[in-house]
Protein backbone atom coordinates (compact mmCIF):
# COMPACT_ATOMS: atom_id res chain seq x y z
CA UNK A 1 0.00 0.00 0.00
CA UNK A 2 2.77 2.21 0.59
CA UNK A 3 4.79 2.17 -2.34
CA UNK A 4 5.43 3.95 -5.23
CA UNK A 5 2.34 4.98 -7.31
CA UNK A 6 1.09 3.16 -10.13
CA UNK A 7 2.66 4.10 -13.90
CA UNK A 8 -0.32 5.46 -16.26
CA UNK A 9 -1.50 3.40 -18.30
CA UNK A 10 -0.02 4.39 -21.83
CA UNK A 11 -4.13 3.79 -23.59
CA UNK A 12 -5.60 6.72 -21.80
CA UNK A 13 -5.03 10.12 -23.21
CA UNK A 14 -2.63 13.10 -21.29
CA UNK A 15 -4.88 15.61 -19.47
CA UNK A 16 -3.91 19.30 -21.02
CA UNK A 17 -2.33 21.29 -19.58
CA UNK A 18 -2.44 25.79 -19.74
CA UNK A 19 0.82 27.60 -18.71
CA UNK A 20 1.81 27.32 -15.11
CA UNK A 21 0.16 30.51 -12.35
CA UNK A 22 1.75 32.93 -10.81
CA UNK A 23 2.54 31.00 -7.74
CA UNK A 24 2.93 28.08 -9.94
CA UNK A 25 1.16 24.87 -9.66
CA UNK A 26 -1.94 23.89 -10.75
CA UNK A 27 -3.31 23.67 -15.15
CA UNK A 28 -3.75 26.94 -16.36
CA UNK A 29 -7.28 27.98 -18.04
CA UNK A 30 -8.75 25.75 -20.39
CA UNK A 31 -8.91 27.34 -24.37
CA UNK A 32 -12.80 28.24 -24.99
CA UNK A 33 -14.47 25.82 -27.25
CA UNK A 34 -15.52 27.38 -31.24
CA UNK A 35 -18.04 29.54 -30.80
CA UNK A 36 -17.88 30.53 -27.17
CA UNK A 37 -16.70 34.09 -26.12
CA UNK A 38 -13.66 34.88 -25.53
CA UNK A 39 -11.21 36.58 -23.45
CA UNK A 40 -10.23 39.04 -25.53
CA UNK A 41 -13.44 40.10 -27.59
CA UNK A 42 -16.23 38.48 -29.09
CA UNK A 43 -16.47 35.48 -30.92
CA UNK A 44 -15.02 34.75 -34.25
CA UNK A 45 -15.15 31.66 -34.72
CA UNK A 46 -17.62 29.21 -36.32
CA UNK A 47 -21.41 30.26 -35.67
CA UNK A 48 -20.79 33.14 -35.13
CA UNK A 49 -24.35 36.29 -36.06
CA UNK A 50 -22.14 39.07 -38.46
CA UNK A 51 -25.56 40.74 -38.74
CA UNK A 52 -25.67 41.61 -35.37
CA UNK A 53 -24.25 45.29 -34.62
CA UNK A 54 -20.91 45.50 -33.01
CA UNK A 55 -20.85 47.51 -30.22
CA UNK A 56 -17.37 48.73 -30.83
CA UNK A 57 -18.19 50.49 -34.47
CA UNK A 58 -19.73 53.58 -34.90
CA UNK A 59 -23.24 54.68 -35.08
CA UNK A 60 -24.15 55.06 -38.17
CA UNK A 61 -23.56 58.48 -40.06
CA UNK A 62 -20.84 58.71 -38.29
CA UNK A 63 -17.20 57.43 -39.59
CA UNK A 64 -16.44 55.78 -42.27
CA UNK A 65 -19.21 56.95 -45.37
CA UNK A 66 -20.03 53.34 -45.57
CA UNK A 67 -22.23 53.87 -42.35
CA UNK A 68 -23.64 57.52 -43.32
CA UNK A 69 -26.93 58.01 -44.06
CA UNK A 70 -27.18 57.94 -47.99
CA UNK A 71 -27.63 61.36 -49.30
CA UNK A 72 -31.15 61.25 -50.27
CA UNK A 73 -32.17 60.04 -47.33
CA UNK A 74 -35.05 62.76 -46.18
CA UNK A 75 -33.40 64.82 -43.07
CA UNK A 76 -35.80 65.37 -40.23
CA UNK A 77 -37.54 68.67 -39.81
CA UNK A 78 -38.41 70.50 -37.01
CA UNK A 79 -41.89 71.70 -35.99
CA UNK A 80 -41.02 75.62 -36.61
CA UNK A 81 -40.67 76.91 -40.59
CA UNK A 82 -37.45 77.64 -41.87
CA UNK A 83 -37.30 81.38 -43.27
CA UNK A 84 -35.10 82.37 -46.23
CA UNK A 85 -33.14 85.68 -45.49
CA UNK A 86 -34.06 88.59 -47.29
CA UNK A 87 -33.78 89.35 -50.62
CA UNK A 88 -31.59 92.36 -50.46
CA UNK A 89 -29.32 90.35 -47.85
CA UNK A 90 -28.51 87.41 -50.64
CA UNK A 91 -27.80 89.85 -53.28
CA UNK A 92 -25.41 91.67 -50.94
CA UNK A 93 -26.98 94.99 -51.69
CA UNK A 94 -24.82 96.63 -49.72
CA UNK A 95 -21.30 95.73 -50.38
CA UNK A 96 -22.93 96.65 -53.84
CA UNK A 97 -24.24 100.17 -53.19
CA UNK A 98 -20.78 100.45 -51.46
CA UNK A 99 -18.96 99.74 -54.43
CA UNK A 100 -21.43 101.62 -56.79
CA UNK A 101 -20.28 104.77 -54.30
CA UNK A 102 -16.61 104.28 -54.08
CA UNK A 103 -15.39 103.20 -57.67
CA UNK A 104 -15.41 106.37 -59.19
CA UNK A 105 -14.04 107.67 -56.12
CA UNK A 106 -11.07 104.89 -56.38
CA UNK A 107 -10.46 105.84 -60.52
CA UNK A 108 -11.28 109.57 -60.35
CA UNK A 109 -8.93 110.78 -57.56
CA UNK A 110 -5.71 109.68 -59.12
CA UNK A 111 -6.67 111.13 -62.33
CA UNK A 112 -8.26 114.38 -60.54
CA UNK A 113 -4.85 114.70 -58.54
CA UNK A 114 -2.53 114.38 -61.60
CA UNK A 115 -4.61 116.78 -63.80
CA UNK A 116 -4.22 119.74 -60.96
CA UNK A 117 -0.54 118.77 -60.88
CA UNK A 118 -0.32 118.89 -64.52
CA UNK A 119 -1.65 122.18 -64.59
CA UNK A 120 0.35 123.79 -61.68
CA UNK A 121 3.42 122.67 -63.66
CA UNK A 122 2.12 124.59 -67.05
CA UNK A 123 1.82 120.67 -68.83
CA UNK A 124 -1.80 121.23 -69.39
CA UNK A 125 -3.50 124.31 -70.47
CA UNK A 126 -5.36 126.72 -68.48
CA UNK A 127 -9.25 127.15 -69.80
CA UNK A 128 -9.09 130.83 -71.79
CA UNK A 129 -10.84 133.75 -71.43
CA UNK A 130 -12.37 134.80 -74.50
CA UNK A 131 -11.62 138.34 -75.37
CA UNK A 132 -13.35 139.86 -78.95
CA UNK A 133 -12.07 142.44 -80.97
CA UNK A 134 -10.38 145.53 -79.34
CA UNK A 135 -11.14 145.12 -75.83
CA UNK A 136 -9.18 145.10 -72.97
CA UNK A 137 -9.03 142.28 -70.73
CA UNK A 138 -6.75 141.92 -67.05
CA UNK A 139 -4.42 138.85 -66.73
CA UNK A 140 -2.43 138.37 -63.78
CA UNK A 141 -1.81 141.62 -63.00
CA UNK A 142 -1.33 143.20 -66.29
CA UNK A 143 -3.25 145.11 -68.53
CA UNK A 144 -3.63 142.86 -72.62
CA UNK A 145 -4.62 144.26 -75.60
CA UNK A 146 -4.45 142.62 -79.48
CA UNK A 147 -3.19 146.26 -80.96
CA UNK A 148 -2.74 144.42 -84.81
CA UNK A 149 -2.81 141.12 -87.00
CA UNK A 150 -1.56 140.84 -90.20
CA UNK A 151 -0.93 138.36 -92.70
CA UNK A 152 2.08 137.69 -95.19
CA UNK A 153 4.14 140.47 -94.27
CA UNK A 154 7.45 139.49 -95.09
CA UNK A 155 9.40 142.93 -94.93
CA UNK A 156 11.50 141.96 -97.66
CA UNK A 157 12.35 138.69 -96.70
CA UNK A 158 12.58 135.16 -98.52
CA UNK A 159 8.26 134.13 -98.53
CA UNK A 160 7.69 130.76 -96.59
CA UNK A 161 7.02 127.38 -98.33
CA UNK A 162 4.18 126.87 -100.94
CA UNK A 163 0.79 126.66 -98.86
CA UNK A 164 2.37 127.99 -95.71
CA UNK A 165 1.71 131.69 -94.94
CA UNK A 166 3.31 134.21 -92.69
CA UNK A 167 0.78 135.36 -89.98
CA UNK A 168 2.05 138.30 -86.81
CA UNK A 169 0.15 139.16 -83.95
CA UNK A 170 1.14 142.71 -82.15
CA UNK A 171 0.02 142.99 -78.37
CA UNK A 172 0.55 145.93 -75.92
CA UNK A 173 0.85 144.93 -72.31
CA UNK A 174 1.10 146.77 -69.09
CA UNK A 175 1.62 145.80 -65.88
CA UNK A 176 -0.11 147.20 -62.69
CA UNK A 177 2.98 147.35 -60.52
CA UNK A 178 6.50 145.78 -60.87
CA UNK A 179 5.59 142.30 -59.46
CA UNK A 180 3.08 141.93 -62.44
CA UNK A 181 5.97 143.02 -64.60
CA UNK A 182 8.37 140.16 -62.99
CA UNK A 183 5.10 137.66 -63.14
CA UNK A 184 5.58 138.40 -66.62
CA UNK A 185 9.02 137.68 -67.04
CA UNK A 186 9.04 134.49 -65.36
CA UNK A 187 6.51 132.63 -67.34
CA UNK A 188 4.84 133.74 -70.64
CA UNK A 189 3.42 131.49 -73.45
CA UNK A 190 1.92 132.40 -76.72
CA UNK A 191 -0.38 129.65 -79.28
CA UNK A 192 -1.82 130.33 -82.46
CA UNK A 193 -5.41 128.66 -82.84
CA UNK A 194 -7.91 127.66 -85.83
CA UNK A 195 -11.41 126.28 -85.56
CA UNK A 196 -10.51 122.81 -85.83
CA UNK A 197 -8.63 122.72 -82.50
CA UNK A 198 -5.43 122.86 -83.54
CA UNK A 199 -2.53 125.03 -82.95
CA UNK A 200 0.96 126.41 -83.53
CA UNK A 201 3.63 127.52 -81.63
CA UNK A 202 5.61 131.11 -82.39
CA UNK A 203 8.44 130.99 -85.28
CA UNK A 204 11.36 133.27 -84.81
CA UNK A 205 12.70 132.96 -88.48
CA UNK A 206 11.39 136.42 -89.67
CA UNK A 207 12.24 138.16 -86.67
CA UNK A 208 11.07 141.81 -86.14
CA UNK A 209 11.20 142.92 -89.83
CA UNK A 210 10.73 146.65 -88.40
CA UNK A 211 6.78 146.31 -87.38
CA UNK A 212 7.45 147.57 -84.24
CA UNK A 213 9.71 150.32 -82.83
CA UNK A 214 10.29 149.02 -79.53
CA UNK A 215 9.62 145.27 -79.51
CA UNK A 216 9.96 143.33 -76.31
CA UNK A 217 11.21 140.07 -76.08
CA UNK A 218 9.02 137.28 -76.07
CA UNK A 219 12.23 134.12 -75.79
CA UNK A 220 10.75 132.44 -72.48
CA UNK A 221 8.83 135.35 -70.60
CA UNK A 222 7.95 138.47 -71.88
CA UNK A 223 10.15 141.18 -70.74
CA UNK A 224 11.35 144.47 -72.26
CA UNK A 225 14.51 144.54 -75.36
CA UNK A 226 16.61 144.72 -73.03
CA UNK A 227 15.81 141.36 -71.31
CA UNK A 228 14.78 143.06 -68.18
CA UNK A 229 11.24 142.83 -66.36
CA UNK A 230 8.72 145.39 -67.69
CA UNK A 231 8.51 147.94 -65.03
CA UNK A 232 5.29 148.59 -63.49
CA UNK A 233 2.94 151.30 -65.32
CA UNK A 234 4.88 151.09 -68.64
CA UNK A 235 3.52 149.78 -71.57
CA UNK A 236 5.85 147.21 -73.43
CA UNK A 237 4.60 145.93 -77.01
CA UNK A 238 5.10 142.27 -78.11
CA UNK A 239 5.07 141.09 -81.80
CA UNK A 240 4.54 137.33 -81.93
CA UNK A 241 5.18 135.65 -85.53
CA UNK A 242 3.75 132.10 -86.62
CA UNK A 243 3.73 129.97 -89.74
CA UNK A 244 0.12 128.48 -90.46
CA UNK A 245 -1.66 126.68 -93.26
CA UNK A 246 -2.57 129.92 -95.77
CA UNK A 247 -5.76 128.08 -95.63
CA UNK A 248 -6.70 129.40 -92.00
CA UNK A 249 -4.23 132.14 -91.70
CA UNK A 250 -6.91 134.52 -91.56
CA UNK A 251 -9.56 132.43 -89.29
CA UNK A 252 -7.15 132.22 -85.95
CA UNK A 253 -7.55 132.90 -82.87
CA UNK A 254 -4.36 133.86 -80.35
CA UNK A 255 -3.62 132.68 -77.18
CA UNK A 256 -1.56 133.69 -74.33
CA UNK A 257 -0.91 132.62 -70.69
CA UNK A 258 1.36 134.00 -67.29
CA UNK A 259 2.33 132.38 -64.66
CA UNK A 260 0.55 132.82 -61.11
CA UNK A 261 2.92 131.62 -58.88
CA UNK A 262 6.36 133.32 -60.47
CA UNK A 263 7.48 130.24 -60.47
CA UNK A 264 8.49 128.89 -64.08
CA UNK A 265 8.76 124.96 -62.70
CA UNK A 266 5.06 125.50 -61.55
CA UNK A 267 3.70 128.31 -63.08
CA UNK A 268 -0.02 127.73 -62.48
CA UNK A 269 -0.96 130.07 -65.43
CA UNK A 270 -3.95 131.71 -66.06
CA UNK A 271 -4.76 132.59 -70.21
CA UNK A 272 -6.85 134.70 -72.43
CA UNK A 273 -7.98 133.90 -75.74
CA UNK A 274 -8.22 137.02 -78.65
CA UNK A 275 -10.36 137.05 -81.51
CA UNK A 276 -9.79 139.80 -83.52
CA UNK A 277 -9.96 140.45 -87.33
CA UNK A 278 -7.03 140.43 -89.73
CA UNK A 279 -6.22 143.97 -91.24
CA UNK A 280 -6.38 144.51 -94.70
CA UNK A 281 -2.65 144.88 -95.91
CA UNK A 282 -3.42 144.95 -99.85
CA UNK A 283 -3.77 148.81 -99.96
Amino acid sequence: MGGRPAAPDPRTPPVPRGPRGRHGGGPGPTPPPPGAPGPYGPPSGPGWDRTRPDPRRAPPGHGHRSHRRPESAPRPRSGRPRRGLPLWKRLHLPYVAALLVLFPVMVGWPYLSELDEARENGRVRPEARLVEGEDTASLVGSEWLAAVYVVGVLGGQPPPPEGVELVDIGFRVTPRDDEAGELLGAYCRFRALDGEGRSWEPTLEYGDRGLSRDPGNTSGGCTDGSMQPVRGGTEQTFLVSYLVPEDVAEELRFEVSVTTTGDSTRPAPEALVFDIEPMDTTS
